[in-house]
């Protein structure tokens, strides 16, 4: 048997419902320091969101200041899927390095699994009710929120035997 250590190098966040409050237009309480916790950690972070309005939602990241904390935010088409692989390419990470975080599971529940990174499910939000209706839609883990993510990447830098 062989031992390893398998460290978590990346998060990749969903923005709206996430991250961001869209009813209030803020920022949940807990963003700035998860975000935090986790740029001193040395985790790489990404940032995406589909958006109707690509200009709008990349200078809503700017007044916000979430550059500092984020090496990647992305705003897709609403039109569009929410992909990860580039990020991971990005990021230069492998899927099992890698969380994605989200409110949906049906978008970055689904598209975290697809590309076999850990997935998070934030129970906050629009989408709270929103079930998973199959294997590919059920979270590694559930949160109520943000700040329980702390206790999940603690978790996953433990020593594993394979």
């Amino acid at each position: 048997m062989i031992t390893r250590q398998l460290k978590l190098k990346a998060v990749i966040f969903d923005y709206a419902g996430t991250i961001y409050n869209p009813f209030t237009q803020q920022l949940y309480p807990q963003t700035i320091s998860v975000l935090e916790a986790l740029t001193q950690k040395g985790i790489k972070l990404a940032l995406v969101s589909r958006s109707p309005n690509l200009e709008e939602r990349l200078a809503e990241f700017k007044q916000l200041n979430l550059r500092k904390y984020f090496q990647i935010l992305e705003a897709v088409s609403v039109e569009n899927k929410k992909e990860f692989n580039h990020l991971l390419k990005k990021l230069n990470v492998k899927p099992e390095e890698c969380l994605v975080v989200g409110d949906r599971v049906k978008s970055e529940i689904l598209e975290g699994n697809r590309i076999g990174a850990k997935t998070v499910w934030v129970l906050q939000g629009e989408f709270l009710d929103e079930s998973p209706e199959s294997e590919m839609e059920k979270p590694d883990y559930t949160i109520n929120s943000l700040d329980e993510l702390l206790l999940i990447t603690q978790s996953l830098n433990l020593t594993q035997k394979v």
